[in-house]
């Protein structure tokens, strides 16, 4: 290699540097040959009379700008000269200097189209992945705080101008909410250096999606990874909350030392636990859809009460406009204390309200209740055995085969009938954890009326239909509507109709599965978004959620409001709630029957109501309560 090459070598690895050395060499060299030439002119006496050499600098830097200006230039050669020769060196220079800031421009407009730009926000919700479930997340948050501005940041592995069309298609102009601002990234959630541009360290909470994009990893690998990067990244501490599919996965995060909080939300699990309790009730899916959503009411903790509120029957009968569910105490969730049970000083009420403001003491309100509408309850016969006709199966199965033998009276069995294999050694692992004799497994395809003619569903009590794990969700979903329709024919042709329990995955599909006249529906990431949305805007929810879904404990039951007050007389809910404490037990709310399949009225469900207004109640009404069983 000769020096000629050398030097060229050694000038392109400079000019590769950046823009800022494209301008500033051939901008310093200028700015010299500048100096040259007005030095010499100026030494030779070549400029105009009077004209000083500082004058002469700024008359040569105006015609190195403005090339026209030499036009006007009269006086000697060399004067004429030199500034041609400055004239030059500007055309040069201009053209350098706007093709690289058009180069530059260009370039960061492309980065900002693409999402390669830093956020500087803080207190905001961060957005880790993509899938169906942002649009059912923003659309809460919406809900959740319509007064106040709020912030989310997207970092997922998708195209900016994309993600930024279908979040103003599906939800910003659907909803028309000024105040909710989404700003999308592009970049992959487990890169460190990609984390760093959506400022991590300042945001308010963290919700992990899983991303399609990622097929090659599990996703429970994919929310680990995506965590141990925030670890290297945000240095506060921050709420994270994880979906994982696995409880060995749940563990796993609840053991790994993060200077973060996290909160493993096992989304079969918890879809498992609403299955088993919903399928044994109709209507209890549409109660916790209503308690985990922002729209109506919500759950929240406060201090407010007043000192001569000593026990937990004061607590319940002290609010107009909430309706409390138990006591916080430290770490520790109480639901449904005893009524004769002391409220401590540092106890805080956890309560159904429109907003934390609405949990205030209303004062002694003894005379509103009537005791004279009270009803004894008649002793009721041990519960019966009950058939449980499970159609379907995926990886949530086990767990809801578990949770319904919880819920279901002794010598209950389950016949679970699907086409899809189940693995022989998780068959044997199932049968030895549960009895041989409480479940039996059939291979046959459900979703042909044929078999299900053979199975004889009008012979069961409960009948639950899953949704086949699969990647195509609206071809799970046709199945699932066909089994639907098929159990409808048989329903309306048999006089001792079963209650029918759906779960499916798509949102939409629900509405197309309501002409079959299902008792409930679970739609399994409408109920995970819901869930994730809500500890994102109150991480504190994460005990409680555990304590209401698991099958030890007080759980929400509806029960025959005759069991409490007389029918066919107006009463109010402090009534009915004085009634529901003597036996042990705390009212939410209420089911009217002739509305249970009327959505416009939410099914006819109704938490929290007003407890001084009257309602009169007909017999198949059910009162909603938080109860040990």
């Amino acid at each position: 290699m000769n020096w000629l090459q050398r030097l060229h070598y050694k000038m392109d690895e400079f000019f590769a540097r950046g823009a800022f050395y494209l301008i500033f060499v051939p901008g310093l060299a200028a700015f010299l040959g500048l100096l040259v030439v007005v030095s010499v002119v100026f030494l030779f006496h070549a400029q105009p009379e009077g004209v000083s050499w500082g004058k002469l600098l700024w008359m040569a830097v105006l015609r190195m700008l403005d090339p026209g200006t030499m036009s006007g230039d009269e006086g000697s050669f060399g004067f004429v000269a030199g500034m041609f020769t400055v004239t030059l060196m500007g055309i040069f220079l201009v053209s350098l200097l706007i093709g690289v800031v058009g180069a530059w421009l260009e370039t960061h407009l492309n980065n900002l189209r693409k999402g390669r730009s830093f956020v500087p926000e803080s207190n905001h919700i961060l957005i880790l992945g993509w899938s169906p479930q942002i649009f059912l997340i923003l659309h809460e948050l919406i809900a959740a705080g319509p007064e106040r501005h709020q912030t989310v940041v997207v970092l997922a592995y998708q195209d900016k101008v994309a993600m930024d069309d279908r979040i103003r298609d599906r939800v910003l102009n659907k909803y028309h909410c000024p105040r909710l601002r989404v700003v999308c990234r592009h970049g992959n959630p487990m890169d460190p250096h990609d984390l760093e541009r959506v400022n991590p360290g300042e945001a308010r909470s963290v919700i992990i999606l899983p991303d399609k994009d990622f097929e090659s990893e599990t996703p429970d690998i994919y929310v680990v990874k995506v965590i141990m990067a925030l670890a290297r990244t945000a240095h506060k501490r921050l709420p994270i909350i994880a979906p994982v599919m696995e409880l060995e996965s749940a563990e796993l995060l609840r053991e790994l030392k993060s200077d973060h909080d996290i909160y493993p939300v096992v989304v079969r699990d918890v879809i498992a636990r609403i299955t088993a309790q919903t399928a044994l009730q109709s209507g209890l899916s549409y109660i916790y859809e209503d308690l985990l959503n922002f729209e109506g009411d919500e759950i929240y903790y406060s201090r407010a009460k007043r000192e001569d509120l000593v026990t937990w029957r004061d607590v319940a009968l002290s609010y107009e406009t909430a309706t409390a569910l138990g006591l916080r105490r430290g770490a520790k969730i109480v639901l449904n204390p005893g009524h004769r049970d002391s409220v401590l000083p540092d106890d805080e009420i956890i309560a159904v309200a429109a907003n934390l403001e609405a949990i205030q003491p209303d004062g002694a309100l003894a005379p509103l209740i009537r005791s004279e509408f009270f009803a004894l309850r008649a002793e009721k016969e041990p519960p019966r055995p009950r058939k449980v006709l499970l159609l379907g199966w995926n990886r949530g199965a086990p767990f809801l085969l578990r949770y319904m033998l919880e819920y279901l009276p002794e010598g209950s069995t389950i016949l679970v009938v699907t086409s899809a294999r189940v693995d022989a050694k998780e068959r044997l692992k199932i049968l030895r954890e549960i009895g041989r004799d409480r479940v039996t497994f059939r291979e046959d395809n459900a979703a042909r009326r044929q078999v299900l003619d053979d199975l004889h569903p009008e012979a069961y009590d409960h009948v639950v239909v899953l949704s086949e794990d699969t990647a195509d969700i609206q071809h799970a979903d046709a199945r699932t509507l066909m089994i639907l329709l098929h159990l409808r024919d048989i329903l309306n042709s048999d006089d001792t109709p079963f209650t029918l329990v759906s779960e499916m995955r798509d949102m939409q599909n629900r509405l197309l599965a309501e002409i079959a006249n299902v008792d409930d529906f679970i739609i399994s990431d409408h109920i995970a978004s819901l869930m994730m949305t809500q500890l994102a805007c109150n991480p504190d929810l994460w005990g409680l959620y555990d304590e209401l879904f698991a099958p030890e404990g007080a759980e929400i039951y509806l029960k025959p409001i005759e069991d409490y007050v007389q029918t066919g007389v107006p009463v109010n809910f402090y009534t009915l709630t004085a009634s529901a404490l003597h036996y042990h037990e705390m009212a939410l709310g209420y089911r009217i029957a002739a509305d249970a399949n009327d959505p416009q009225k939410n099914f006819g469900i109704r938490l929290n109501p007003r407890k001084s207004a009257p309602v009169t109640f007909q017999p198949g009404d059910m009162l909603i309560v938080l109860a040990e069983s």
